[in-house]
């Protein structure tokens, strides 16, 4: 993933801006909401970042414990506490999966996906696209019949992912 473990996932983050651009045309100006485990994504501190750089507006929606302190290195980040808000307010929407190997305390499934998850209900509150740099975990993250539904980006997610990799491969060999 050319990252370095616990902090950073580049390549995801190349994947993800393709595959928003190849979608929207660009990213400034868009809003691209964050859901899920904030605190240890590596994903979440590549996209934000790089997300950043291109114009897009941040927003991120998580247990509390799962937001960090500090958000400034990423830049201006609204925090929202519904998840109903952060849907309406959202172009993009990416789901992280919770990282409970790097949890010092237990969240439980079941609520975390009543509180968090993409159900059919929120769904179809989203006004956008939305995303999971995988493993989804259905029923935690995602509702598993909306996994590849009509709003998903995760096709094309793993489609773009493939590409870049070796691109960057190439890059990396050829020097």
């Amino acid at each position: 993933n050319a990252g370095d473990a616990t902090h950073q996932h580049p390549t995801q983050a190349l994947s993800d801006l393709l595959c928003i651009m190849d979608e929207f045309g660009n990213l400034e100006g868009l809003n691209i909401l964050f859901v899920g485990d904030i605190l240890y994504s590596r994903v979440f501190r590549s996209d934000a970042k790089l997300f950043s750089l291109f114009g897009a507006n941040l927003g991120v929606c998580a247990p509390f414990e799962l937001i960090p302190e500090d958000l400034s290195p990423f830049g201006k980040v609204e925090v929202f506490k519904s998840l109903n808000d952060a849907l309406s307010w959202a172009d993009v929407a990416i789901w992280l999966r919770l990282q409970k190997e790097r949890h010092q305390h237990s969240i439980p499934e079941s609520s975390y996906f009543s509180q968090f998850g993409l159900t059919k209900e929120r769904y179809e509150l989203l006004k956008g696209k939305f995303m999971h740099p995988g493993p989804v975990i259905a029923g935690v993250d995602i509702e598993e019949s909306l996994i590849y539904s009509e709003k998903s980006l995760i096709k094309a997610q793993v489609r773009n992912g493939l590409f870049v990799r070796m691109s960057v491969l190439k890059w990396v060999i050829d020097g």
